[in-house]
């Protein structure tokens, strides 16, 4: 039976409010009579219903030793090499995958569908066996994978234990042995295989959907959605493969009714491969998502959601396999969507920002109703497999310990970060800018463990686009003017108190242009009061005029930050 890979988690929000939902499973009728698989059994499946028979599933044998599980995966037909690595898909795809998930506690109110645990055969490409070039044509036993992993809340994977694994061409099997905590005879299991060239086709056996599609399109219940506004919150890192998908932490701050998202991400480079090869046309290829229930009411909106504040890329006909590599800002389109059922609202306009420096994607947009009481679920997603989520965690249930914030729990934007307001002067070509802050203590803590040497510890930036014109100046900003602390190597991680502006502390600067075109640092003046709560900067800005855009941001390495949109 065939399953379709697609925009799993948007399925469940943008077909909601366009009146139609998606057939996900069989009927009833047709799979009502059918019992769970258990270890110790054999299932047959129909053949031909995928495109490639080596993932063609013909019958899945398996048998139970105690807590070592073994499944045979019986296909149409398996050859002795396959091409591994393949440049039209780009590094961190999922080449190839024969998976088989265990519901441990036959409870299907446990895990992500009711799954607890997956044993898996895999392939990710120029990640498993590094020293493999690119378009390699191997026996796949050399170049396989096989893994036990845990599933959390949100649907995502981390490593349990390594499994073993036998390729017999001759026989057409590949068969998975691993050892599953806490497996019994009465567990649930369910199979799949997937060949990314045929990504929206993976095979199943019928009746019984694979981890992917029972896990839901959010992996969790979207009622544990979190409460987010004006604060930041951290998250479990490396169970994405992507990095690029992998959210570190998140920030959001609220101006009135206009909200700013960052996603942190584990690393996000300068550019990425669009219109991939396998992915097919107008289906959603990279997506990074917030959803906002404004009113905490979950009988209102979609599955209890209002707005949707979304930046995305779909694959164009016209472009279908070209693999563009380019910025995620020049590729990507950022909207709000009202997700209230029947609207015919057209998406409102947001703002995408992506810094490959900084590894964050910002989105900024205005949410009518939101409020610092609003919930928010964040989502990223690639076509080819890669997603994370943060908003599947109850709250209540994660609180920060003395060794810091559990992942996902809240975590309050620092005070000194927290912008309450800002003040602007302009005096001729002198700009004055004051950031108001929740609490401004008199001391900080410099070179902090956890901070790398020349790494960027606390900052308090205007950006100024003296012109008005974006085509100008690194993302169309032509000075900054700036206060900031660099962690020299020789004093990193000795953890010092010391006020802001102590000598060989923070200092204010603005970079520029000089006459000939060259970027250049020029001197500015810092005001700090603890008693006001207010960081003044004061600096000499050439050619610029009360007309001239300014964005805003307070920074602070190990807590996140405040961002203004343009």
């Amino acid at each position: 039976m065939t399953t379709k890979n697609c925009a799993r988690f948007l399925l469940a929000i943008l077909l909601l409010f366009s009146g139609t939902s998606p057939v996900l499973a069989q009927t009833p009728d047709q799979c009502a009579s059918v019992q769970p698989a258990r270890p110790g059994d054999i299932l047959t499946d129909a053949l031909s219903d995928v495109p490639a028979a080596h993932i063609d599933i013909a019958r899945v044998e398996t048998s139970l030793s105690g807590e070592t599980l073994t499944a045979v995966f019986h296909l149409k037909a398996l050859p002795e090499t396959l091409r591994f690595n393949r440049s039209e898909f780009g590094r961190g795809a999922k080449e190839y995958q024969w998976e088989v998930a265990i519901d441990v506690d036959n409870d299907r109110g446990t895990g992500p569908g009711g799954f607890d645990v997956l044993l898996t055969a895999y392939h990710i490409a120029f990640l498993s066996h590094e020293e493999a070039g690119a378009d390699v044509t191997a026996p796949l036993q050399e170049m396989l994978e096989a893994s036990v992993w845990e599933t959390n809340p949100n649907g995502s994977t981390g490593t349990l234990a390594a499994a073993d694994l036998a390729v017999s061409p001759e026989d057409n099997t590949i068969t998975l042995t691993g050892n599953i905590p806490g497996i019994t005879p009465a567990s649930r299991l369910t199979f799949s295989a997937y060949d990314v060239e045929f990504a929206a086709e993976a095979d199943q056996i019928e009746c019984h959907p694979s981890y992917i599609r029972s896990r839901g399109p959010w992996g969790c219940n979207a009622a544990a959605a979190l409460a987010l506004p004006g604060q930041t919150v951290t998250a479990e890192t490396g169970n994405v493969i992507d990095p690029y998908m992998d959210i570190t932490a998140l920030s959001a701050s609220l101006f009135g009714e206009r909200l700013t998202a960052v996603f942190h991400l584990r690393d996000l480079p300068e550019t990425l491969t669009f219109n991939r090869a396998g992915t097919p046309q107008n289906v959603m290829e990279y997506a990074w998502v917030v959803v906002v229930d404004v009113d905490g009411d979950r009988e209102t909106g979609a599955a209890g959601f209002e707005y949707q504040l979304l930046a995305s890329h779909s694959v164009p006909p016209s472009a279908q396999g070209s693999n563009v590599s380019a910025p995620v800002e020049s590729k990507a389109e950022a909207r709000v969507w009202n997700l209230h059922p029947g609207s015919a609202a057209p998406p409102g306009r947001a703002v995408l920002e992506a810094s490959a420096e900084e590894d964050t994607i910002t989105l900024t947009g205005n949410i009518p109703g939101i409020t610092q009481e609003s919930r928010l679920t964040f989502q990223t997603y690639d076509y080819t497999g890669g997603s994370d989520e943060i908003g599947c965690q109850d709250p209540s249930a994660s609180q920060a310990s003395a060794d810091g914030p559990a992942a996902g729990a809240f975590q309050e934007l620092a005070g000194h970060i927290d912008v309450r307001d800002i003040a602007v002067a302009l005096d001729g070509e002198t700009l004055t800018v004051t950031f108001h802050l929740r609490d401004l203590p008199e001391t900080l803590i410099f070179d902090r463990s956890g901070v790398p040497a020349n790494a960027l510890e606390y900052s308090w930036e205007v950006s100024i686009d003296v012109d008005n014109d974006r085509a100008t100046g690194p993302g169309g900003y032509d000075y900054m003017l700036s206060a900031g602390y660099f962690v020299h190597p020789l004093v990193k991680g000795s953890n010092t108190a010391a006020r802001m502006t102590d000598p060989g502390f923070v200092t204010a600067r603005i970079l520029g242009l000089d006459a000939q075109g060259n970027r250049r640092p020029a001197a500015a003046a810092i005001i700090v009061s603890a008693a006001d709560n207010t960081i003044t900067l004061t600096g000499k800005i050439p050619g610029i005029t009360a007309e001239s855009p300014l964005r805003f941001r307070a920074y602070d390495h190990l807590s996140g930050s405040y961002q203004t949109p343009r």
